[in-house]
């Protein structure tokens, strides 16, 4: 754009007419299924479980809405829980809007993984 306006023109090659070289995408592996009790997570949560630090919930399948839900409500009162992981489970804007009000009460949580 600069050397239009100063009319100075591009070195052939570059810019609008140089050559573009397609590549092959790289194949990465299918992530190993998430085997992680929701059910027994969510209670461990909402009593506050000292074991619970880190929770991890990445690519679990089919977590309703209410099940999430339920973890948020946990997740404000708890005081144990430093890491949470909820990468690929289908976080919806209602869920995500409870999430955020979650962490606004929660004073112990560290990392966030969303």
């Amino acid at each position: 754009y600069h050397a239009s306006l100063l009319n100075s023109g591009q070195p052939v090659g570059l810019g609008w007419d140089g050559v573009t070289k397609a590549s092959q995408p790289k194949a990465y592996p299918m992530d190993p299924p998430n085997d992680t009790d929701v059910d027994a997570t969510i209670k461990q949560v909402r009593e506050d479980d000292l074991s619970l630090i880190d929770l991890n919930w990445n690519n679990i399948k089919n977590i309703s809405d209410e099940k999430l839900i339920q973890l948020f409500e946990g997740l404000e009162n708890n005081t144990h829980l430093e890491s949470l992981s909820l990468t690929n489970i289908g976080l919806t804007d209602k869920t995500a809007q409870r999430l955020a009000e979650a962490i606004e009460k929660n004073s112990t949580l560290r990392v966030l993984n969303v």
